[in-house]
């Protein structure tokens, strides 16, 4: 299983940006929230969906994080140097690990939910949860959960694409301010 922090230092791809972490608890979230800004990248992340090519991280972009107190999963938001977003990204997590000496981090069970801006959402890396389960690296119970998780991700947030704009959007300036950035 791969343990992810909440830290982006070490990943090569960056030259160079800056990371603000914010512990919140508040009527609508509880856990860790973090922003990264992208200032140069070695060479821009594209990913394929739905067969149209998508800049996850360039120049200028920003990654918001999320990282729920007693939920499975964490939840990114790619931001492009307009500021708009790209897409979101929920990690189906096996538990995180908010106040880990480590720094924020989670156990991440490989199975992805991918929401474009267009409202269209793909289930990712079904092979790799699969290749973990027959390697024994967790059981049958674990395998069900990762995906009763990213289904529960998918219908909650099925015709709520603008919800989920308006709430990632508000926290994604909270953050900006809290972290003095422009």
């Amino acid at each position: 299983m791969k343990i992810k922090t909440v830290t982006r230092k070490g990943w090569v791809r960056v030259l160079s940006g800056k990371e603000f972490i914010s512990h919140r608890a508040c009527d609508d979230f509880d856990g860790v929230m973090a922003l990264f800004y992208l200032e140069r990248v070695r060479e821009p992340l594209v990913k394929w969906m739905g067969g149209q090519e998508v800049v996850i991280a360039d120049d200028d972009y920003y990654w918001m994080q999320f990282g729920p107190r007693e939920k499975n999963y964490w939840l990114t938001v790619m931001y492009n140097r307009e500021r708009r977003i790209v897409q979101w990204y929920f990690d189906v997590t096996l538990r995180n690990e908010l106040d880990s000496p480590e720094g924020p981090r989670f156990y991440d069970l490989y199975l992805d939910v991918a929401v474009t801006q267009e409202g269209r959402y793909f289930l990712l890396d079904e092979d790799e949860l699969l290749a973990a389960y027959r390697s024994g690296e967790f059981g049958r119970d674990v395998y069900d959960a990762a995906y009763q998780t990213a289904y529960d991700i998918i219908r909650s947030l099925s015709g709520r694409e603008d919800e989920l704009y308006r709430y990632t959007e508000a926290h994604f300036r909270e953050v900006l301010l809290e972290a003095g950035w422009r």
